[in-house]
């Protein structure tokens, strides 16, 4: 009885992890990643990731208390946001990742 109550947790513990497997990646998270002010312009900000995978987006935090996201590009390239309400301008910078 005890043998066949185990053997049936065993199964259904099996069962579940073949039903929810959890995902693998080769490749590390974004790293190495910065940003900026795109001088001598006042309204655009840029960021980069140099290493691992997935995607990054540049991030404006704008005079008038918005913020901008830039597009989002995969590792290794740039991304832009830009303050585009008239008379705006740049007054920090960030940027956001995504992996998986």
């Amino acid at each position: 009885m005890l043998r066949t109550a185990l053997t049936m947790m065993a199964t259904a513990a099996l069962g579940s992890l073949l039903m929810f497997p959890a995902a693998a990646h080769a490749e590390p998270r974004p790293y190495d990643c910065s940003s900026g002010q795109s001088l001598p312009s006042k309204v655009i900000t840029w960021a980069r990731c140099t290493g691992g995978s997935g995607m990054v987006a540049a991030i404006a935090y704008c005079s008038n208390n918005t913020t901008k996201v830039g597009v989002w590009v995969p590792v290794g390239q740039y991304s832009n946001a830009k303050c585009e309400q008239y008379g705006t301008w740049v007054v920090g910078h960030s940027y956001t990742t995504s992996y998986g």
